[in-house]
């Protein structure tokens, strides 16, 4: 790849990723890549987790720790609280 100079750099790439670009390079007969893919490819390579942010913190209570002065807000005739 790099002109018969050793390439010191790594992929990582989890198996899934691996087996579909393998996968493609294949279709297009291209074993030079696939060998060069799987040479290159970091093997201690372990995906990080990523961390799913909650939309609503835990911290951040709800409706009934919110305070309110009855000034406010109205109620309809069906009983229904609406700011003013």
């Amino acid at each position: 790849m790099n002109g018969g100079t050793q390439n010191t750099k790594t992929l990582e790439l989890d198996n899934d990723v691996l087996e579909e670009i393998t996968s493609i390079l294949a279709q297009h007969g291209r074993p030079d890549l696939i060998a060069e893919l799987r040479q290159s490819r970091d093997d201690d390579y372990k995906p990080v987790k990523k961390k799913i942010k909650e939309y609503y913190e835990y911290y951040e209570g709800d409706g009934e720790d919110e305070k309110y002065d009855h000034s406010d807000v109205s109620v309809d005739s069906n009983g229904f609280w609406s700011l003013k």
